[in-house]
């Protein structure tokens, strides 16, 4: 789920990057998009997405999203402490949804969630679902959105201080639409740190806690340094698979916003 946010965030900046004020120029040849997403100004003759970015309409846009992003952090709840969806600021919550919402219709990519069959599967032990868990922090899933549906009831709800929704199949069209961005976004020094995974004792409940650290592939190349917690919260009766996947950061999202403003 985080990745989606971040990558929504930036689009938000890209926004203002490319209104007719800013002395911008954008141009991403490879996304494979649809046809509506030539609408977006997307061309798939070439093979490898580049931006060409006048330096100075990126500083422009920055500087306005700046001061936005101040207003957004006076409105969070609680900052000095750990940042749940509660506590976020409806300013940054409403702009990833209303950006996942257009992304979504505009890229057309992921199936329709209320389209697809679900098989039944057979349950899974603990320690499976463990090791599963564990297994996506290797493959750096906090970046790519790479995680094992397997371990996943089709009726999970999955939030982040940004971002809430529900359904195994909504979190992989919403990744699938998002996925052009992801691959132009994340480089492979991008990384995950993972401080602890472990059952918690007497609860059906998988805890994490990590950090995420990497620079994204804009022209003003931000570092993203992040750490925060996940609880997964399974169910027996459903195959021990994940029914609540719930992140925490330690840093408020209008504060992430921030870092993605600033240039290395």
């Amino acid at each position: 789920a985080k990745m989606q946010s971040f990558s929504l965030l930036l689009l938000s900046l890209l926004a203002l990057a490319l209104s007719p004020n800013c002395g911008t120029a954008f141009v991403a040849p490879t996304f494979p998009a649809s046809n509506a997403a030539r609408r977006w100004g997307l061309d798939t003759r070439h093979p490898g997405p580049c931006l060409e970015v006048a330096g100075e309409g990126w500083r422009a846009a920055r500087r306005r999203t700046s001061a936005s992003v101040l207003g957004l952090r006076a409105s969070e709840k609680d900052t000095s402490k750990t940042t749940s969806y509660g506590q976020s600021s409806t300013g940054v919550k409403a702009i990833v949804s209303g950006l996942t919402n257009l992304v979504n219709a505009v890229m057309q990519r992921g199936e329709d969630p209320s389209k697809l069959n679900r098989p039944e599967r057979d349950g899974i032990t603990e320690q499976e679902l463990l090791e599963g868990i564990k297994g996506d922090y290797e493959r750096r899933y906090l970046w790519t959105g790479d995680i094992d549906p397997y371990l996943y009831d089709y009726e999970c709800v999955f939030t982040d201080p940004t971002l809430s929704f529900t359904g195994l199949e909504t979190f992989q069209s919403n990744l699938a639409n998002l996925r052009p961005f992801i691959d132009f976004l994340v480089q492979e020094d991008c990384a995950v740190e993972m401080y602890g995974c472990d059952l918690v004792p007497g609860e059906p409940r998988v805890k994490a806690s990590w950090r995420m650290v990497g620079r994204l592939k804009v022209p003003w190349t931000p570092t993203i340094d992040l750490n925060g917690t996940t609880v997964f919260t399974y169910a027996p009766n459903k195959g021990n698979r994940i029914v609540d996947y719930q992140e925490v950061w330690e840093t408020p999202p209008s504060e992430v916003l921030l870092q993605l403003l600033v240039p290395t």
